[in-house]
């Protein structure tokens, strides 16, 4: 229970954890309003999240490195899906692409221009170097990284 006093207000957020594995499996806001959490049993990785609203989000994990044209650039990949109202099914989908040293490489929603594209490199040490400005990419994971050299930041 975390319990927050500003004057004369009290706020108080609850969190149920498993007993063996120490994950959270619920938590309740100031409202009283559930949120539950789902694990995968193999990895113990986070699956599922469901809001009070019955809205949900689900993480997939692509664990095994996959080649692009470039063979000698492999990566492994996370998707989330969200339902963002429980009531509407509206989804938004994106994927992430990591190489496991360097680049990050996170997509958006698919549109008539291609995918909602951003990029960004690491140094050897796990630091931020820099990351792009969105784009749009037509050929998904394959394709150059940031091909307009559009950098937003350069640490």
């Amino acid at each position: 229970m975390t319990q927050l006093t500003q004057g004369d207000t009290q706020h108080q957020q609850n969190a149920i954890y498993d007993f063996d594995t120490g994950l959270m499996t619920q938590s309740s806001d100031q409202n009283g309003q559930l949120t539950t959490y789902e694990y995968y049993p193999d990895s113990q990785r986070l699956y599922r999240v469901t809001r009070p609203d019955g809205g949900y989000t689900i993480m997939e994990y692509g664990d095994q490195l996959y080649a692009d044209p470039d063979q000698s650039h492999l990566h492994s990949w996370t998707k989330t899906t969200t339902l963002i109202e429980g009531t509407k099914y509206l989804l938004k989908s994106g994927n992430t692409w990591m190489d496991g040293v360097r680049w990050l490489r996170t997509f958006g929603a698919q549109t008539t221009q291609g995918r909602a594209t951003r990029d960004v490199e690491y140094d050897a040490m796990g630091r931020l170097v820099r990351n792009s400005n969105p784009y749009y990419s037509q050929s998904g994971a394959s394709s150059a990284f940031n091909p307009a050299g559009l950098w937003a930041s350069r640490l």
